[in-house]
């Protein structure tokens, strides 16, 4: 049984838990061991304690079955691996034009664990995150939304996977990619969508890493002065100054414009493949996938429509009876009151609703102003 009330609930104690579990991470490092781990190992240890965690408990609570394990044909993975490409320079675009005021967040942290073997930095980098994160930002939410209208789904879902990473540099880009993944998983009926577009966008990261530190590695073989040049651009592409991110900014927005309308249109044949048709709206997906992703629901109105029919052919064989009749009417006014409190509820229901949302709404937007506010500071501090 899905429920939006309960999927509002589980991001507000996940934002707090995943800040209350850093804060507590941050002094048991700083008091209570010697040695602070190596960024390698912070890495699962954070996905396990701030994004693992709560999915187990949230499944195990509420015994949620998920609705989205729908498979993959080999044709669809392979045009998501495409899609996910296609993405990454308008993803690129967003993570540029944020360094105008913030820190490359994700950048460092690949620098400092650069002499880790490649296919243990992509576990921990890629396959990990795609696989919980997901489960917590797609699968958790969409179960849910059903109901909901595809935009709103998306927005939530975006959000929700933007405020995870803590810091407003990631939250930009990611707060896209997850508005575009939900859409993902819609069409495809499936969270392995969204897990492939994930793993490969992260892995992409991971593997430009590697093709720098083999350059780096190839360095030594240089004459002198191309090693020299060679190292002097490697360290301004570390630390780029305004005018050369904008430079950067426009060649990357460039290839956005042109490689985009190419993930459209994957997007697009994937949905035909599906047997949905996209009309240019973004609330387009909800009645068609309705019956899918929600059949215990369609299956619970075709038995009220039976009972309603079998009732009005009762009411035509009595109709000649009159005691049969008022009997009936008294049945049917008991059935209105019955209605009328189970409006009351619903009322009442909508009621909290409107109020946690407001809540969710407050939350997102204190949390965005800190993440803001201490992005700059930030970035001040290290012009310093």
């Amino acid at each position: 049984m899905y429920s939006t009330k309960r999927a509002n609930k589980f991001i507000l104690i996940s934002i707090i838990y995943i800040i209350s579990s850093s804060i507590a991470m941050g002094l048991i490092f700083e008091f209570a061991l010697e040695q602070k781990p190596s960024t390698l190992w912070l890495l699962p240890i954070s996905q396990i304690s701030a994004v693992a965690i709560p999915v187990l408990a949230y499944f195990i609570i509420s015994k949620d079955k998920s609705t989205l394990i729908g498979r993959l044909s080999v044709k669809e993975v392979i045009l998501l691996i495409i899609f996910s490409l296609c993405l990454l320079p308008l993803l690129n675009s967003i993570n540029i034009a944020s360094l105008f005021f913030t820190q490359n967040h994700i950048g460092r942290v690949l620098e400092s664990i650069n002499d880790t073997p490649f296919l243990t930095m992509l576990a921990f980098t890629a396959l990990m995150p795609a696989i919980l994160e997901e489960l917590m930002t797609r699968a958790v939410i969409i179960n849910n939304y059903k109901r909901q209208k595809v935009i709103t789904t998306m927005l939530v879902s975006g959000l929700f996977f933007g405020m995870i990473h803590m810091n407003i540099n990631q939250f930009l880009y990611a707060f896209i990619m997850g508005m575009v993944m939900v859409y993902a998983v819609l069409i495809t009926e499936s969270i392995f969508a969204s897990m492939i577009i994930h793993f490969t966008i992260n892995a992409f990261a991971v593997l430009m890493l590697q093709v720098q530190k083999n350059i780096q590695a190839n360095m030594a073989n240089l004459p002198a002065d191309i090693k020299t040049k060679v190292s002097s651009q490697v360290m301004e592409a570390a630390s780029p100054s305004n005018t050369q991110l904008l430079s950067a900014l426009i060649g990357i927005v460039i290839l956005a414009i042109i490689v985009t309308p190419i993930a459209y249109f994957i997007i697009y044949v994937l949905a035909n493949n599906r047997n949905k048709t996209l009309k240019g709206s973004l609330s387009m997906l909800t009645m068609e996938l309705a019956p899918s992703l929600d059949k215990d629901y369609i299956k619970a109105i075709a038995v009220d429509e039976n009972k309603s029919s079998a009732s009005v052919n009762e009411l035509i064989d009595k109709e000649a009876n009159t005691d049969d009749i008022r009997q009936i009417n008294t049945e049917n006014l008991a059935s209105e009151n019955e209605e009328i409190k189970s409006d009351e509820i619903i009322n009442r229901n909508s009621k909290k609703e409107k109020a946690l949302t407001l809540s969710l709404v407050v939350a997102v937007s204190v949390f965005l102003a800190f993440l803001i506010i201490t992005s700059i500071i930030a970035k001040n501090a290290g012009n310093l």
